[in-house]
Order: structure tokens, then sequence, then C-alpha cells
């Protein structure tokens, strides 16, 4: 077996070897430190975004809720409206029937006193009729 001693030449060069693994070590510490922060930067440019457009959803949402709140008031009172409107025209109808009904009375009435003898309603005229 060869006995294998270590000459300066081949201490020079570990030194050498371990020198350039130091530096590419460095060297990738260096390429991974930037693009952690390239990383961290766009994390926090995506955040702010997404905060943005949380609190815009948010300001939509809250809207759309008092716009809904206010439509369907609105349609409650149409609704309202609507049925009491109905209602009116319904008695107005009712009204308008019950006076052309109560306008066909009168006539009737005024005819038949047209043709008609006016009846005497006096005491005497009743105790003659009682008496016959």
């Amino acid at each position: 077996m060869v006995k294998h001693t270590h000459t300066a030449r081949d201490y020079r060069a570990m030194c050498r070897q371990v020198h350039q693994l130091k530096k590419d070590l460095a060297q990738k510490d260096r390429k991974a430190k930037r693009f952690r922060h390239r990383v961290l930067a766009a994390k926090d440019e995506y955040d702010k975004r997404l905060a943005l457009e949380k609190q815009t959803s948010d300001i939509m949402r809250d809207s759309m809720n008092k716009f809904n709140a206010s439509l369907y008031k609105l349609k409650r009172d149409n609704k309202k409206l609507k049925r009491t409107n109905k209602a009116l025209s319904a008695a107005a109808r009712r009204s308008k029937r019950t006076a052309e009904h109560f306008q066909r009375g009168i006539e009737q009435l005024k005819t038949n006193l047209k043709n008609k003898q006016p009846r005497d309603r006096s005491w005497a005229a009743l105790e003659s009729r009682l008496t016959h």
C-alpha cells in the first residue's frame, strides 16, 4: 500500500477548492436572499391588492344591501298602494252603482207620483177609511 502524505501542493489545492465552495455558497445565499426579497415584495403587493379588492367588495356589498333594502321597501309600498287603489276603485264602482240605483229609484218615485193621485194622509181621511 502506498503511503500518501499531504504535501503543500495538495493543501493549496484543497484550500482553493474550499475557497471556491465558500464562494459558490455565498453566491447561492445572495441569490436566495434576492429571490426571497422579490417573493416578499410580490406577496406584499398581492396582499395590498387583495385588501383593496376586499374593501371594494365590502363597499359594493353594503351598497347593494342598502339598495336592496330601499328597493324592497318601495316594492312593499307599491304593493300596498296598488291594493289600496284596487279597493278604492272597487268602492267607487259600488258607490256609482248605488248612486245609479238610488237615481233610478228616485226617478221611479217621481213617475209614480205623477201617475197617481196624491193620498190624503190626514187623520180625518184615515178615520173615514177605517169606518167604511
